[in-house]
């Protein structure tokens, strides 16, 4: 795609993975090494992050290779920008879509160094988390305020907030929980159970608005 003739690009990021089990050790170091996921001070926080790395590499290559030898993350997360820019291009021609990842290449810096580097004037980030955790969306709004600085961006970078209780996406959850009730024997009794990823007690403590987030877009679900 020509990114040359696009003035406005909207910039879709997301933790990424390993897309094979080689790359499943820098993806491990990077993410512990992230200041928002352990709050060690460096060097320690990066020979804590090589430390776990090191443990925990040959298990989490042992997942990886169950479900085909790398993360299908980043397969999604294309899908998602091409959906996007097709969408879009419609209503504003030119328009387009790209992906950055927190863990892996290309982070969030690259992709707007790349976007500057072919005149785009715009870029609208949208952070693939519905909630805010200081772990994943602070991470990355940690990110992109950095590059607002080194870039010197000011307005022309927007970002999109949590949206945990946009009605859309509640409507998307409902729909998703309506079609698999359809592959189900509703006669029957049946328990409808929401998950969502873990975190460290600690974080809740600080005051961390996850869990509540969380408990808010089940209620709006449970409300439909």
């Amino acid at each position: 795609m020509n990114q040359s003739k696009s003035k406005t690009a909207i910039l879709l990021i997301n933790m990424g993975g390993p897309s094979n089990l080689t790359k499943v050790r820098r993806f491990m170091f990077n993410l512990f090494n992230d200041p928002h996921i352990m709050s060690a001070p460096q060097p320690l926080r990066a020979f804590v992050a090589w430390m776990i790395t090191a443990a925990r590499t040959p298990t989490i290559k042992e997942h990886y290779h169950e479900i085909g030898g790398g993360s299908p993350l980043m397969k999604w997360t294309k899908l998602q920008g091409d959906e996007t820019s097709r969408r879009l291009s419609g209503l504003h021609p030119g328009i387009i879509s790209v992906e950055a990842y927190s863990y892996i290449s290309p982070r969030v810096e690259e992709a707007i160094a790349n976007l500057l580097s072919e005149a785009v004037q715009k870029i609208i980030a949208v952070p693939l988390y519905p909630h805010y955790s200081i772990a994943t969306f602070g991470s990355i709004l940690s990110d992109l305020e950095k590059a607002r600085e080194k870039f010197n961006l000011g307005d022309r970078l927007k970002i999109v907030g949590p949206y945990y209780k946009h009605p859309l996406y509640i409507k998307a959850s409902v729909e998703m929980i309506q079609q698999a009730l359809t592959q189900i024997d509703l006669s029957r009794p049946f328990h409808l159970l929401f998950t969502a990823h873990s975190l460290p007690q600690s974080f809740i403590l600080k005051g961390d608005p996850y869990r509540l987030q969380v408990e808010k877009t089940v209620s709006l679900i449970l409300k439909e």
